[in-house]
């Protein structure tokens, strides 16, 4: 097939396939009039590195699966890993965002150095809590 049905195919524009392509990993034959024949592989392969890199999942894991240089599960654990931490960090801003919103009228009147600190104990002990909860006395 010529690259505008694999266009369609894959839903993929033209350069997302020549930069696939430079990168290795796809191989499509040449014609005699020097046109890319790419195969039913090739299109297969495109939407399997279409879909892992709408999970995130960087460039240089996807070339070591393909080449079976890496386990598919391994890399899908660390996957899920680097997805919950990524959540994790996207909660904590978002807390502090609104923790900040909630405290601060004016760009002015931000203590930078204080939510930094705050943000800092956020990420060391892994919480979302903007501010840590009282432990009751008895």
């Amino acid at each position: 097939m010529q690259i505008l049905e694999l266009e369609r195919q894959t839903g993929l524009e033209r350069s997302t396939i020549r930069f696939y392509e430079r990168e290795g990993f796809l191989k499509p034959k040449r014609k005699e009039n020097g046109y890319r024949e790419y195969s039913d592989e090739d299109c297969e392969n495109l939407l399997k590195i279409k879909l892992l890199r709408q999970l995130g999942m960087e460039l240089n894991t996807i070339r070591a699966l393909q080449a079976g240089q890496q386990d598919f599960s391994a890399a899908m654990d660390a996957q899920i890993q680097s997805l919950q931490t990524q959540i994790l960090t996207a909660q904590q801003s978002r807390n502090l965002c609104i923790a900040i919103r909630n405290e601060v009228t004016d760009y002015r009147k931000l203590d930078a150095r204080h939510y930094l600190k705050l943000l800092g104990n956020m990420q060391m002990q892994g919480s979302t809590d903007v501010y840590p909860r009282k432990v009751p006395e008895f």
